[in-house]
Protein backbone atom coordinates (compact mmCIF):
# COMPACT_ATOMS: atom_id res chain seq x y z
CA UNK A 1 0.00 0.00 0.00
CA UNK A 2 1.15 3.56 -0.67
CA UNK A 3 -0.32 7.02 -0.07
CA UNK A 4 -2.42 8.41 -2.91
CA UNK A 5 -1.18 11.49 -4.75
CA UNK A 6 -2.36 14.82 -3.33
CA UNK A 7 -4.60 16.99 -5.51
CA UNK A 8 -1.86 19.64 -5.83
CA UNK A 9 0.26 17.12 -7.77
CA UNK A 10 -2.45 16.01 -10.21
CA UNK A 11 -1.47 18.46 -13.00
CA UNK A 12 2.07 17.03 -13.13
CA UNK A 13 3.15 15.50 -16.41
CA UNK A 14 6.23 13.66 -15.16
CA UNK A 15 7.44 12.03 -11.96
CA UNK A 16 9.92 14.73 -11.01
CA UNK A 17 7.32 17.46 -11.41
CA UNK A 18 4.78 15.47 -9.39
CA UNK A 19 7.27 14.97 -6.56
CA UNK A 20 8.07 18.69 -6.49
CA UNK A 21 4.40 19.72 -6.53
CA UNK A 22 3.60 17.30 -3.73
CA UNK A 23 6.61 18.45 -1.71
CA UNK A 24 5.68 22.11 -2.14
CA UNK A 25 2.03 21.57 -1.20
CA UNK A 26 2.35 19.06 1.63
CA UNK A 27 5.98 18.69 2.58
CA UNK A 28 6.16 15.14 1.23
CA UNK A 29 7.19 13.70 -2.11
CA UNK A 30 5.42 10.75 -3.70
CA UNK A 31 6.24 7.20 -4.62
CA UNK A 32 6.68 5.99 -8.18
CA UNK A 33 3.60 3.77 -7.63
CA UNK A 34 1.50 6.83 -6.76
CA UNK A 35 2.71 8.65 -9.84
CA UNK A 36 1.83 5.70 -12.08
CA UNK A 37 -1.86 6.10 -11.21
CA UNK A 38 -1.93 9.91 -11.26
CA UNK A 39 -3.45 10.18 -14.76
CA UNK A 40 -6.42 7.99 -13.76
CA UNK A 41 -6.87 9.90 -10.50
CA UNK A 42 -6.77 13.17 -12.46
CA UNK A 43 -9.52 11.86 -14.79
CA UNK A 44 -11.77 11.00 -11.86
CA UNK A 45 -10.99 14.26 -10.06
CA UNK A 46 -11.85 16.30 -13.17
CA UNK A 47 -15.24 14.59 -13.47
CA UNK A 48 -16.22 14.11 -9.82
CA UNK A 49 -18.83 16.36 -8.24
CA UNK A 50 -20.53 16.26 -4.84
CA UNK A 51 -23.71 15.11 -6.63
CA UNK A 52 -21.93 12.17 -8.28
CA UNK A 53 -20.53 11.20 -4.91
CA UNK A 54 -24.02 10.36 -3.73
CA UNK A 55 -23.68 7.09 -5.65
CA UNK A 56 -19.98 6.71 -6.55
CA UNK A 57 -17.64 5.51 -3.80
CA UNK A 58 -14.01 4.49 -3.62
CA UNK A 59 -13.38 1.14 -2.01
CA UNK A 60 -10.09 -0.38 -0.93
CA UNK A 61 -10.66 -4.15 -0.74
CA UNK A 62 -7.93 -4.83 1.81
CA UNK A 63 -9.39 -2.24 4.20
CA UNK A 64 -12.84 -3.71 3.62
CA UNK A 65 -11.55 -7.19 4.45
CA UNK A 66 -9.88 -5.76 7.57
CA UNK A 67 -13.24 -4.31 8.62
CA UNK A 68 -15.14 -7.46 7.70
CA UNK A 69 -12.75 -9.41 9.92
CA UNK A 70 -13.61 -7.16 12.88
CA UNK A 71 -10.78 -4.62 12.55
CA UNK A 72 -8.18 -7.39 12.42
CA UNK A 73 -5.45 -7.67 9.80
CA UNK A 74 -5.55 -10.60 7.43
CA UNK A 75 -2.70 -13.07 7.82
CA UNK A 76 -1.95 -13.94 4.20
CA UNK A 77 -1.41 -12.19 0.86
CA UNK A 78 -4.38 -12.22 -1.50
CA UNK A 79 -2.07 -13.70 -4.13
CA UNK A 80 -1.38 -16.87 -2.13
CA UNK A 81 -3.80 -19.80 -1.74
CA UNK A 82 -4.02 -19.22 2.03
CA UNK A 83 -4.95 -15.58 1.47
CA UNK A 84 -7.64 -16.44 -1.06
CA UNK A 85 -9.09 -19.02 1.32
CA UNK A 86 -8.97 -16.52 4.20
CA UNK A 87 -10.89 -13.92 2.16
CA UNK A 88 -13.36 -16.49 0.81
CA UNK A 89 -14.12 -17.66 4.35
CA UNK A 90 -14.90 -14.07 5.42
CA UNK A 91 -17.30 -13.60 2.51
CA UNK A 92 -19.15 -16.93 2.68
CA UNK A 93 -21.59 -15.87 5.41
CA UNK A 94 -22.58 -12.80 3.37
CA UNK A 95 -22.53 -14.43 -0.08
CA UNK A 96 -23.05 -18.20 0.21
CA UNK A 97 -23.00 -18.64 -3.60
CA UNK A 98 -19.53 -17.14 -3.92
CA UNK A 99 -17.89 -20.56 -3.86
CA UNK A 100 -19.81 -21.43 -7.04
CA UNK A 101 -18.64 -18.20 -8.69
CA UNK A 102 -15.03 -18.98 -7.77
CA UNK A 103 -15.44 -22.41 -9.41
CA UNK A 104 -16.69 -20.76 -12.62
CA UNK A 105 -13.67 -18.47 -12.96
CA UNK A 106 -11.85 -20.82 -15.33
CA UNK A 107 -14.15 -19.60 -18.12
CA UNK A 108 -13.40 -15.90 -17.55
CA UNK A 109 -10.52 -13.45 -17.73
CA UNK A 110 -10.97 -12.58 -14.04
CA UNK A 111 -8.83 -14.06 -11.31
CA UNK A 112 -9.99 -15.36 -7.96
CA UNK A 113 -8.54 -12.40 -6.06
CA UNK A 114 -10.40 -10.05 -8.47
CA UNK A 115 -13.68 -11.81 -7.69
CA UNK A 116 -13.04 -11.69 -3.95
CA UNK A 117 -12.14 -7.99 -4.16
CA UNK A 118 -15.37 -7.33 -6.09
CA UNK A 119 -17.41 -9.26 -3.52
CA UNK A 120 -15.96 -7.32 -0.59
CA UNK A 121 -16.65 -4.11 -2.53
CA UNK A 122 -20.30 -5.25 -2.78
CA UNK A 123 -20.30 -5.85 0.98
CA UNK A 124 -18.90 -2.33 1.44
CA UNK A 125 -21.64 -0.92 -0.81
CA UNK A 126 -24.20 -2.54 1.46
CA UNK A 127 -22.54 -0.80 4.45
CA UNK A 128 -22.73 2.53 2.59
CA UNK A 129 -26.43 1.94 1.86
CA UNK A 130 -27.02 1.42 5.58
CA UNK A 131 -25.21 4.71 6.33
CA UNK A 132 -22.27 3.11 8.13
CA UNK A 133 -19.50 5.41 6.83
CA UNK A 134 -17.97 8.60 8.30
CA UNK A 135 -17.86 11.82 6.24
CA UNK A 136 -15.01 14.32 5.70
CA UNK A 137 -14.93 16.96 2.91
CA UNK A 138 -12.18 18.72 0.93
CA UNK A 139 -11.97 22.24 -0.50
CA UNK A 140 -14.05 21.25 -3.57
CA UNK A 141 -16.84 19.91 -1.36
CA UNK A 142 -15.94 16.33 -2.28
CA UNK A 143 -15.99 13.64 0.36
CA UNK A 144 -12.49 12.51 1.34
CA UNK A 145 -12.92 8.85 1.91
CA UNK A 146 -12.29 5.31 1.04
CA UNK A 147 -15.28 3.42 2.36
CA UNK A 148 -14.85 0.10 4.13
Amino acid sequence: MFPAPVRAALPAMNYEQACQMSLSAHGKSMSRQAFEIIAKIREVDDLMTPELQTWIFEVHPEISFYTLKGQCPLKHSKHKREGKDERLHLLLSHYPAIRQHVAELERTMATEDDLLDAAVAAWTAECVARGNVPRQYDSKGLRMEIVF
